[in-house]
């Protein structure tokens, strides 16, 4: 009796792989698809400042044909067997980071089974701004009995958002003492260390009245990480006629933006500069030099006129004098 069964179980087993190879009804497959929500990836992501966590979604699908398919697949579902999707990630760019919250995933045998897991994105600084970036991630589930596996790779894409770095290089002495009657000078250099070209902006705050200083309003640093250029500050102090004891701190407020579009802006870098300004000061003395010269003339002009008047009345008086006598 055993024998008679052994042998008829080979006999149906052959038919029905026989059958299924010549009958496209069959196709017990898996398939597999890995979705996420567009709107993770729409705005890009900030280098450095944050980890993004995207969230997907694994989609398991059982194909099977109307015949023998359908029941080998109710045959699983009945006996509440599991599928094991192994998720690993193929390719990221050099410039970021990228992991799985889970590698396997678990989900009943059915024909349609969703399991979910999140993706971890972290940017480095030096990351491209704008330009597109690809994550690469291999789907594969094996063969379940003679359900045939599946094995897919996927590719998300994604953007690095503008970096606005920049690093400054100050003069190791920012105090000078000077007189009245110069200037101070001193060289700031800038370098972009962020990841696309810069533009730069210089303002300067807390000047003193009667002083003056100046400063290029911007520069433009191109995108290659290091890429540098040397402003200048000159301070001119107050230089008012008289003797001068005083000093002032100047600052500049060093601001870098995306240079296609200024709004996007970084933190400013501050810089403090300390000015002396110490001595005597003749400027203005021109201006107290014409007034005395146009007082000394009035007085002149007075004491001629006073002079000749007096000498009219004396010679009167003389005149006087002599016709009465």
């Amino acid at each position: 009796m055993f024998i008679v069964l052994l042998i008829t179980f080979f006999t149906i087993a052959f038919f029905v792989t026989q059958s299924s190879a010549k009958d496209p009804i069959y196709n017990a497959k898996v398939n597999i698809r890995l979705e996420w929500s567009d709107v993770d990836f729409e705005e890009p992501i900030i280098p450095r400042d944050e980890i993004v966590t995207l969230n997907l979604s694994v989609i398991l699908e059982i194909k099977v044909g109307a015949s023998f398919g359908t029941g080998l697949l109710e045959g699983y579902i009945s006996r509440q067997a599991t599928a094991i999707i192994e998720l690993m990630i193929l390719e990221y760019p050099s410039w970021c980071y990228s992991t799985l919250k889970y590698n396997r995933l678990i989900t009943n045998i059915s024909e349609f089974a969703e399991a979910k897991t999140q993706l971890f994105i972290n940017i480095n600084e030096n990351a491209p701004a704008y330009t597109q970036g690809y994550i690469k991630i291999r789907a594969r589930v094996d063969d379940l009995g003679l359900i045939k596996g599946d094995n897919q790779i996927f590719t998300l894409t994604f953007r690095p958002a503008f970096f606005p770095l920049i690093k400054t290089e100050l003069p190791n002495i920012n105090t000078k003492e000077i007189n009245p009657n110069s200037n101070a000078i001193f060289p700031i250099k800038v370098e972009n260390a962020g990841n696309a070209k810069t533009k730069v902006f210089f303002d300067v705050e807390n000047v003193p009245d009667g002083w003056s200083a100046v400063i290029r309003d911007s520069i433009i640093l191109g995108e290659t990480p290091g890429s540098e250029e040397i402003v200048y500050l000159t301070v001119i102090p107050s230089n008012d006629f008289g003797y001068h004891y005083e000093e002032s701190i100047i600052n500049v407020k060093i601001t870098p933006t995306f240079v296609d579009n200024v709004d996007k802006v970084g933190t400013p870098i501050y810089g403090y500069f300390i000015v002396k300004n110490r001595g005597f000061s003749y400027n203005g003395l021109e201006f107290f030099l014409l007034i005395f010269i146009v007082i000394t003339i009035i007085v002149v002009i007075f004491l001629r006129i006073f002079r000749r008047k007096n000498k009219k009345e004396n010679w009167l008086k003389f005149l006087k004098f002599r016709s009465s006598n």
